[in-house]
């Protein structure tokens, strides 16, 4: 059977082709022919139809080789002509959008409708039969031993992932593998295989507290006992928990976001003139998260590096592409970054690097840049919360003692002890504690006393002499795991309250009595999971980033943050972070031009760059009582700058540079 390109793309062609069977040629808009089956043109034909409505040539090189299909078949295909569409034929963004679209839904019609015979389902006796096989009973029966602690269960229960999925995913190991099809059109959750065959594992409390009991049954065994019930029963929680308050806190941070970034509305054609660039090492693990920046090279390194062949602006620069990327990995480049720009308002492309020069033509006519950058930066961040209720994987977090600490304390199990080094400096020393780290000292006189953990969470301590002087600060708190006093500590400074100094602002402990063979603060071992990845990030541009004066350091520890769980193109993270730039007074929240990233700057948090960045973001944030109980309230802000609500003031945004 001979099926010329221009009949497989006619509206209805496939469905009264889809009973067809076996192989046919395919003639192709430049009269040559390929053999393939029936089923393959057919799908080839009805992604074709994005070419042919921009009058685009069938020919033997547009030919998806599909050796199955699933949900992500049609986005991956749409992707390919959309970017050949955008990028090199310079075809209008929405209209080839809309064409995509249009595509996807038939195949997605076209499956449903004329393609149940080809689906098939699993069977809890299918399953069964391919257990009985050796092996996955090698595998499956494994089991850990939670008396070595929740972590070394779980590296003990990643290489029982590991092995798992080497023998489903390995041909030949099982003779009957009823999974296979599915793990290869990836219609299978992978990341449950394990608890369906293998174990539930480790588990985490609602609190994020590991708890020491580990499950070794699994969902075809079973629940063994009580103790395994409680525990799962206890994480279960959990997802409940997350669909309560926490998303909620989660979805309320990404609106935080998009206000902060409303000032940098706008993204402009060609080059700023920015010579400025941005010295950053590129991480190998994350260099993907690099394609499409520009970066500053040397003659010799552009004309071998040079991928693109753009030559836009200057030929110093090139992109970052996929061909190039593991050269510059693993070494500091200097990359034309948004903290450069020449605009206050918005990015120009250079400056932007993304999507290779063509960012213009991927974003919709009109979009507010900062917004849609804080809105993508917030989906990738708080998305981790709704997934990671999906994920049966644990990480129970170490808790890790900086230099400072690791001079005074040491870890033992769960304990901090005292150093011996440290103690003839401390037994004639003061340790210095935060009112706003512990409860009300009264407490102390009670008995009986509170429990450590619910009366103190310690975030720093001062070694103070009996003068009162500072002889060192410690910084207690990894931003995770937050230590508390000992029952020894409490029990001491319940015996020594009459020689503790209490000031309004922190509380004195004399350590001359303490015996220092005991424990001073006590550690939970916590999941490092979504919601505590959230509140990091959320703390970040909250509060510490306030402490930065360093444009390359703050985009450094910044980045980490994030892709420590995510992963997302840097020109993101950039734009950001430049909405909480300030001038160095402190003075104005007008977006500063950088023209030297060895020079400090200053960030403020992230309540200041919403409410000071101009008039209308400042009445929008503020609430009308706040506003209105002063006789003469104050329209004054610090920034000068675009606002997101100008318009719905009436205030007239002048042009800026």
């Amino acid at each position: 059977m001979t099926i010329t390109a221009a009949q497989l793309c006619e509206p209805g062609y496939a469905e009264r082709m889809s009973e067809q069977k076996g192989d046919c040629t395919v003639q192709f808009d430049d009269k040559r022919e390929v053999v393939m089956p029936i089923r393959l043109a057919l799908m080839n034909g009805m992604l074709w139809t994005v070419y042919r409505a921009f009058d685009v040539p069938i020919v033997p090189e547009k030919i998806f080789w599909l050796d199955s299909i699933c949900d992500e078949t049609p986005i991956d295909c749409g992707t390919v002509m959309y970017r050949e569409l955008v990028l090199k034929l310079k075809q209008p963004h929405l209209e080839v959008l809309s064409k995509v679209w249009i595509m996807m839904n038939r195949i997605f019609r076209f499956i449903h409708r004329k393609c149940r015979a080809y689906q098939v389902s699993l069977s809890a006796l299918m399953l069964d039969r391919m257990c009985m096989q050796e092996p996955m009973k090698e595998v499956c029966t494994r089991e850990m031993d939670e008396s070595l602690g929740t972590r070394v269960g779980e590296a003990v229960f990643a290489k029982i992932t590991k092995d798992l999925y080497d023998v489903l995913q390995t041909p030949g190991k099982l003779a009957y593998n009823p999974v296979a099809p599915f793990m290869k059109t990836k219609l299978l959750k992978r990341n449950q295989l394990p608890q369906m065959f293998c174990a539930y594992g480790p588990r985490s409390d609602i609190t994020d507290e590991m708890m020491k009991h580990i499950i070794n049954a699994n969902a075809f065994s079973g629940l063994v006992d009580v103790r395994d019930f409680a525990t799962e029963y206890l994480s279960a929680k959990k997802a409940q928990f997350n669909n309560t308050g926490t998303i909620r806190k989660a979805q309320y941070f990404a609106r935080r976001l998009r206000l902060s970034a409303s000032k940098i509305p706008k993204i402009y054609p060609g080059w700023c003139g920015s010579d400025a660039t941005l010295k950053f090492f590129i991480d190998p693990k994350h260099k993907m998260n690099f394609i499409g920046k520009y970066i500053k090279v040397t003659p010799e390194e552009f004309k071998k590096y040079d991928t693109e062949g753009i030559h836009l602006y200057n030929d110093c620069s090139i992109a970052l592409t996929k061909q190039n990327i593991d050269h510059f990995a693993g070494k500091v480049v200097n990359m034309w970054s948004p903290f450069c720009c020449k605009h206050t308002d918005g990015i120009c492309e250079h400056c932007i690097g993304y999507m290779n020069q063509h960012a213009i033509a991927f974003l919709p006519p009109g979009i507010q840049l900062g917004v849609y950058c804080a809105t993508k930066l917030g989906s990738v961040v708080t998305q981790r919360i709704l997934s990671s209720k999906h994920l049966i994987k644990t990480n129970s977090k170490e808790y890790i003692l900086g230099q400072d600490v690791l001079r005074y304390f040491s870890k033992n199990n769960d304990t901090l002890i005292i150093q011996a080094n440290a103690i003839p400096l401390l037994r004639k020393s003061y340790l210095r504690i935060l009112v706003s780290d512990i409860g009300p000292t009264s407490d102390l006189s009670h008995s009986p006393l509170p429990s450590g953990e619910a009366w103190s969470t310690i975030n720093q301590v001062q070694v103070v002499t009996g003068d009162g002087n500072v002889i060192d600060t410690l910084c207690m708190t990894d931003w995770t795991t937050y230590p508390y006093f000992s029952n020894y500590a409490m029990s001491y400074m319940k015996q020594h309250y009459k020689e503790l100094r209490i000031g309004g602002e922190f509380v004195d402990i004399p350590m001359k009595d303490f015996d220092f063979h005991k424990p001073m603060f006590k550690f939970t071992a916590v999941n490092d999971d979504m919601v505590t990845y959230v509140t990091n990030v959320d703390q970040f541009l909250c509060a510490k980033i306030c402490d930065y004066r360093s444009v390359p350091k703050c985009l450094t520890d910044f980045s980490n943050l994030v892709y420590s769980k995510a992963d997302i193109s840097i020109f993101y993270i950039e734009l950001m972070l430049r909405a909480f730039l300030v001038d160095r007074s402190g003075a104005n929240f007008s977006v500063p031009i950088i023209t030297d990233t060895d020079q400090p700057v200053e960030f403020d948090r992230m309540s200041s760059t919403i409410s000071e960045a101009s008039v209308s973001t400042k009445l929008s944030f503020e609430r009308l009582k706040e506003l209105f109980e002063h006789a003469e309230p104050t329209l004054y802000s610090r920034g000068n700058g675009y606002g997101l609500n100008d318009a719905h003031f009436n205030f007239k945004t002048k042009k800026r540079a």
